[in-house]
């Protein structure tokens, strides 16, 4: 049995795979399906997730919500995991796009159809996703989920 740890290690940039966090790799196109609202019980895990490590909780924020939840459409549409958006654009574009002004900001992409759930763990076990998450320089998040595709982006306005 793999673990999800020697997935993450194995999987690198590699094209999709079922169940795994990762950077970036080539576009194809696919079907459109409609976006998921994350639950409510997802919030608490990232801010349960800081705390455990002594920091402060992050504040949802609608921007960052509606760049992730841009971003989760995206990587749906293209059916595949990448921190870089359909036309090319990559997450400062996207948050700069919304109007956001930020002094920080961070990314965490995944793909899996096992829920947020094992979207968290595939990033906890991650480290550079790891690390986003437990930045001290942001103070807000927004998360969502399209299809099997997830977004997380951590930022701190200006």
């Amino acid at each position: 049995m793999i673990t999800t740890a020697a997935l993450l290690l194995t999987a690198g940039c590699a094209a999709p795979t079922p169940d795994i966090a990762s950077r970036s790799g080539p576009m194809e196109p696919a079907a459109t399906a409609q976006i998921e609202p994350e639950p409510a019980a997802a919030v608490p895990s990232l801010n349960a997730f800081r705390a455990s490590h002594g920091l402060r909780p992050l504040t949802r924020s609608a921007t960052l919500e509606a760049v992730a939840e841009a971003h989760a459409r995206d990587m749906q549409a293209m059916d595949l995991m990448t921190h870089t958006g359909s036309d090319g654009s990559q997450m400062t574009d996207r948050l700069e796009r919304e109007g956001y002004r930020y002094r920080a900001a961070a990314e965490n992409v995944a793909q899996t159809h096992q829920g947020m759930d094992n979207a968290m763990r595939l990033w906890i076990n991650s480290p550079g996703h790891r690390r986003n998450m437990l930045k001290t320089n942001v103070t807000q998040y927004g998360l969502a989920r399209a299809g099997d595709f997830y977004a997380m982006v951590l930022a701190a306005p200006r």
